[in-house]
């Protein structure tokens, strides 16, 4: 046998190897997934039982928290395409009709007070749900929202500086961010009232 043949024979013979090591390696892993991921979502349950045995949470209150919370999600949703339909409509209103820059202007500060009134208004009856010190974190909660939504909105029309259009992208920045915490916070309101009743 020469030189050359052997070096290959040797080499195929370390290829081969290594490809059947890598092979039965991959199979054990394939194999083994199942059998980790059993004992792993095994001793997840184990551990939230423990903690329900704790608690004395039932499995059944676990089910009316997630509808619980699925609803919350669901009027979430609802409301936010409430809101964005509604300012569609104002938007289209803008653009069909023949305002002036200075009347769209107007329009879009008055629309954002609006979001910004129905705000404070959800908040204050989220406040007829809480006790003293929940009412004092939500106030400081909704001033640090506030520096927020008034940073967010300079921003936004900051790129429009010295230009007639920057009152209206400043004032529809404002209420776009107003109306998002509207949604979140109605959805909120509505959640304690199906599970807390009227307020007292």
């Amino acid at each position: 046998m020469q030189w050359p043949d052997m070096l290959k024979d040797v080499v195929l013979l370390v290829l081969g190897g290594i490809g059947t090591s890598a092979w039965f390696f991959w199979r054990r892993k394939v194999e083994q997934t199942p059998v980790f991921e059993n004992i792993q979502k095994a001793e997840r349950l184990l551990s939230l039982r423990k903690e329900l045995d704790n608690t004395n949470c039932t499995v059944e209150d676990l089910k009316n928290l997630e509808d619980a919370l699925m609803g919350r999600a669901n009027v979430a949703r609802e409301l936010s395409i409430t809101y964005e339909n509604e300012a569609k409509q104002v938007r289209e209103i803008e653009l069909n009709g023949s305002m002036s820059q200075t009347e769209m202007n107007i329009a879009s500060a008055q629309a954002y007070r609006k979001a910004e009134k129905r705000l404070d208004t959800v908040i204050e009856q989220i406040k007829e749900f809480l006790s003293p010190d929940e009412c004092a974190r939500l106030n400081s909660t909704n001033e640090a929202w506030q520096m927020y939504q008034q940073k967010h909105a300079d921003f936004l029309a900051s790129r429009y500086e010295g230009g007639s259009i920057q009152p209206l992208i400043h004032a529809s920045a404002l209420e776009t961010v107003t109306i998002a915490r509207l949604v979140e916070l109605e959805a909120e309101l509505n959640f304690m009232r199906e599970t807390r009743g009227q307020p007292a």
